[in-house]
């Protein structure tokens, strides 16, 4: 369980990183790295939905934790489809930027409360 939550705020980081790169206007660097980063993330979700289900768990917790990791995993593939506009150069609109950091600030904070919630229940 730590080294889950450990990876998760790992790979936030990398995303603020790459995030960091796109306010740059280094949109095919940071889509290439948002790619790698959103991978790694619906992985690290599938897996320990898979470990939450198949534990005792109380039933409002387990019910918290999972819906978390399933809006996680749909923001997850939202954000693939960003990366794959932002990729083509002439699609890239400050707009589009902006747009898309929205959705990827929403993304974080379920994240981070997602982390909150299960350092409670891994405790």
């Amino acid at each position: 369980m730590y080294n889950y939550m450990q990876k998760c705020k790992q790979i936030l980081q990398a995303f603020e990183l790459s995030q960091s790169a796109m306010l740059r206007r280094k949109t095919d660097t940071a889509c290439q790295e948002f790619a790698a980063e959103i991978d790694i993330m619906e992985k690290l979700f599938t897996e320990i939905q898979a470990d939450i289900d198949n534990r005792e768990i109380e039933s409002g917790t387990k019910t918290l934790l999972v819906k978390q990791l399933e809006r996680l995993l749909i923001f997850t593939k939202e954000l693939t489809g960003y990366m794959d506009i932002l990729s083509v150069e002439q699609q890239v609109t400050p707009e589009l930027i902006i747009f898309v950091f929205e959705r990827q600030y929403k993304f974080k904070n379920i994240l981070r409360k997602h982390l909150a919630d299960f350092a409670r229940f891994s405790a």
